[in-house]
């Protein structure tokens, strides 16, 4: 993900990602939070949140990688 601030003054901005599976690696530092888990699932759930402050002009990319295990 990337973001942009096209404004003239500061942003702050919270960017907020809920996934199944386990987190890999992530950019940005994310706040992690694990989720209750649904009946019969084998992946865990979570929540991945990220606060920043883009001063004017400045970009931000945000990459994450979580792994997900498939029943066959």
């Amino acid at each position: 993900l990337v973001i942009q601030n096209t404004k003239r003054e500061k942003v702050d901005i919270k960017v907020t990602k809920e996934l199944t599976g386990e987190l890999v690696s992530s950019d940005g530092d994310p706040k992690a939070t694990k989720l209750a888990k649904r009946l019969m699932a084998i992946n865990p759930r979570m929540r991945l949140e990220w606060s920043k402050q883009l001063e004017p002009g400045q970009s931000l990319t945000l990459t994450y990688t979580y792994q997900v295990y498939v029943q066959s």
